[in-house]
């Protein structure tokens, strides 16, 4: 079923293009627009004020009520008198009280084998209250069985009907009606027979059967019915700190002949170019990538070189060329094209490791009769296995809010059985899931444009709504794009929340350290900034293009890198193709490299590997961008397996050609600068400062642009590429494992 919510008009071309670098596999939204937008000169923008100002914004996200704490009962103010309600009940029963209470009859001891002393609570009221109670209410109490506080087991039932029970009668209507003593003891246990620690009957059941020896007024002792209560204190159980990241010394590198394809996104649809048919691929990236015991799990985007900007940037929403097209129609070419054009419900899939069958989770999927969530889903971005849940999310289709479609779209499964879909309306991103000592972070972006780090507080009390509790626990400045641990803190790098062509380039932000019960709401505003791409590249031309890539930690540091979207500079006359190519060919620049090493006392110091010197406060150590190829443009995954570091790139060389020659430009030696090979780089390092190339030709696939994700599960070290060539035979996204012989 193919459905598109948008129709195609003027602020569909303008938005599309101003938000291709949120929507593509690198992408984020902006204060104004999402980070991508036409920079070829076209006047037409959204600003996202003028949407919040017409559409009410959404209200705040109550907070965790907590746990309920029953009011006091029994005081002055809130509880019968015990004295009155007798008196009035049974006033053959009850002398007048006056100034001869003092020759009252004195009560009998208890018994010594029971009780030898009052305890705290008696002691209390004899040293507070004036005697007021007729003893002959308290005579009819049978002797306390001594076997009572001798047995370490005990069911509370049968402890409190010799003692108690028979005190009810005395008191029947002269308060607050009871309940049954069962009951009562089967809810505050939890359980029918129960362990009852001895203080506990000494302080709680004993004291209320030898309250006939208390010589003073009652008033002030709570009512029968809360004093049978055994209240059981709520302690929430944290789960400590984060552990640190293991050292695994290093075995041996993985390299090329060491990884096979296990699958690849087949051909979903038939093209037709001027009467021939060709198959076509829609599903372009593994663009989240998940492993638990049993499965491999992959979360498809489609046809990303359509949803992420037209040709070389310009604000025509077709595309085509011998290997790739995006289509001005949907499928059919029965509906107007949409926002983003060609675009197709993404999917959720399964790989079973040991059979190695694929199976696409259709539980998503809408159908003939109800729209499923991934027809309002752009493409599953992020996934994490958290115990026995698989979490996937992704942005919705709705590219601003209030537009229908819009709000972060979560998927869960448990134990591979699905449990529930559901949508985030108060931000509409997911790029990377983060489990952080026990428990479980997303970053995302508010409608408003903030960067907001969410905490998963889902569980399965009420489903299937009770799964989908969010907290806000971290907001800064940008979409939070990747999330790290580090040193007992949570690392958030963005893309920039303002307009290219007005940024100040990525931004890198810590939490506070985190508590032993994990980040909560308080912490939201506690973040801090540690890093901005514009100490590197002061430059506001180039530095405003620069958003962050992959983050992780090896070997006590922080690494982490830049990723560019190509030709997404703005042109100073965009009529002029040739010229304006150029310009945008030259403001896209290979990736840079950094890493970050926090000492003891949380002072951080940054380093840049691999870049060039751009006037900034920092100068490259290692080496050239890109590991020394311009066309490497993002730092986008990364992996430690086996003690080696691996880091997958993007290499847009291969699209270079493609979109030059759909446009009869040739690809010229001396302009353009050469290139070694097309498809994605794939380096390793054990030490963090020497890398070595695993590969650099995209797995022997020159139209796999993108090493998208990488994760390793112990055995293997699984790999899923993007490659958004729709018409090629080799087009759709691929799996790769990686084990050693």
């Amino acid at each position: 079923m193919m459905k598109h919510p948008f129709r195609h008009s003027l602020v569909a071309l303008t938005l599309l293009a101003c938000s291709g670098l949120c929507l593509s596999s690198c992408g984020g939204q902006s204060a104004s627009l999402p980070i991508m937008k036409d920079l070829s000169g076209d006047p037409g923008t959204f600003d996202l004020k003028d949407v919040k100002n017409d559409a009410p914004a959404p209200t705040d996200t109550p907070a965790d009520p907590g746990v309920e704490i029953k009011p006091d009962v029994g005081t002055d103010e809130t509880s019968p008198d015990l004295k009155d309600l007798v008196a009035e009940d049974h006033k053959e029963l009850q002398p007048e009280i006056g100034p001869d209470t003092e020759d009252v009859e004195a009560k009998p001891e208890p018994a010594p084998e029971v009780v030898e002393e009052p305890g705290p609570e008696i002691i209390e009221v004899v040293e507070t209250a004036p005697e007021v109670v007729e003893p002959d209410i308290f005579e009819a109490l049978p002797e306390p069985e001594p076997e009572i506080v001798e047995q370490e087991e005990i069911i509370i039932q049968d402890a409190l009907e010799p003692d108690l029970v028979d005190v009810l009668p005395e008191v029947e209507d002269t308060g607050p009606e009871l309940p049954d003593l069962p009951d009562i003891a089967e809810d505050e246990a939890g359980a029918e027979e129960v362990e009852v620690a001895e203080d506990i009957l000494d302080e709680e059941i004993l004291d209320i059967v030898d309250i006939q020896d208390v010589p003073e007024e009652v008033e002030d002792i709570v009512e029968v019915e809360d004093l049978l209560e055994v209240e059981a204190e709520v302690v929430e159980e944290c789960l400590g700190p984060p552990e640190p990241h293991p050292y695994h010394v290093p075995g041996a590198k993985l390299v090329e002949a060491d990884f096979t394809k296990v699958g690849k996104a087949q051909p979903d649809e038939i093209y037709n170019n001027n009467g021939q048919d060709i198959p076509k691929t829609n599903q372009a990236y593994t663009w989240s990538l998940s492993a638990d015991d049993e499965r491999v799990w992959v979360g498809s985007v489609p046809n990303v070189l359509c949803l992420a900007f037209g040709p070389l940037g310009g604000s025509d929403l077709t595309f085509k060329s011998v290997n790739a097209v995006c289509e001005e129609l949907s499928a059919g070419g029965e509906e107007p094209v949409d926002i983003f054009p060609d675009w197709r419900e993404p999917e959720i899939l399964t790989y079973d490791k040991a059979t190695g069958n694929w199976a696409v989770r259709t539980e998503v999927m809408g159908s003939a009769d109800e729209d499923g969530i991934s027809d309002t889903t752009l493409g599953w971005r992020a996934s994490v296995v958290f115990g026995d849940y698989y979490l996937a999310a992704g942005p919705g289709t709705g590219v601003l809010w209030g537009m229908e479609g819009y709000g972060t779209s979560i998927a869960i499964f448990k134990n591979g059985e699905f449990m529930g879909a559901k949508k985030l309306t108060e931000n509409n991103e997911a790029r990377k899931f983060l489990e952080m000592g026990g428990y479980l972070y997303l970053g995302s972006q508010k409608w408003n444009a903030d960067g907001v780090i969410l905490r998963w507080n889902g569980d399965e009390s009420d489903l299937p709504d009770s799964l989908f509790e969010f907290a806000e626990v971290g907001i800064i400045d940008g979409e939070a794009a990747w999330l790290e641990s580090y040193k007992g803190r949570i690392y958030a790098i963005t893309w920039p929340s303002a307009v290219i062509g007005g940024g100040d380039g990525f931004k890198l932000f810590r939490s506070p350290v985190i508590p032993d019960c994990g980040l909560t709401e308080e912490n939201a505003f506690e973040w801090e900034l540690v890093f901005s791409y514009s100490d590197y590249d002061p430059d506001p031309v180039s530095n405003q293009l620069a958003g962050g890539g992959a983050m992780i930690v090896y070997q006590d540091a922080l690494y982490f890198g830049s990723m560019h979207v190509p030709f997404q500079h703005k042109c100073a006359n965009p009529a002029d193709m040739i010229n304006c190519s150029l310009e945008k060919y030259s403001h896209t620049d290979a990736f840079s490299v950094f890493k970050l090493v926090e000492d003891d006392e949380g002072t951080v110091d940054v380093e840049c590997l691999f870049g060039e010197d751009k006037g900034g406060a920092l100068v490259p150590t290692l080496g050239a961008p890109g590991f020394g190829n311009p066309y490497n443009n993002y730092f986008w995954s990364v992996s430690v397996h086996d003690g080696w570091l691996y880091v997958g790139t993007m290499d847009f060389s291969r699209f270079l050609v493609d979109a030059l020659a759909a446009y009869g430009l040739p690809f010229i030696p001396g302009i353009f600068k050469p290139y070694e090979a097309f498809g994605f780089d794939l380096w390793a390092t054990d030490d963090g400062v020497n890398f070595q190339s695993v590969c650099i030709d995209g797995f022997g696939n020159e139209f796999n642009w993108g090493a998208r994700q990488m994760i390793s599960d112990g055995e293997s070290l699984w790999l899923g590429t993007a490659n958004p060539f729709n018409l090629s035979s080799q087009g759709g996204w691929e799996l790769w494992q990686g084990v050693l012989p």
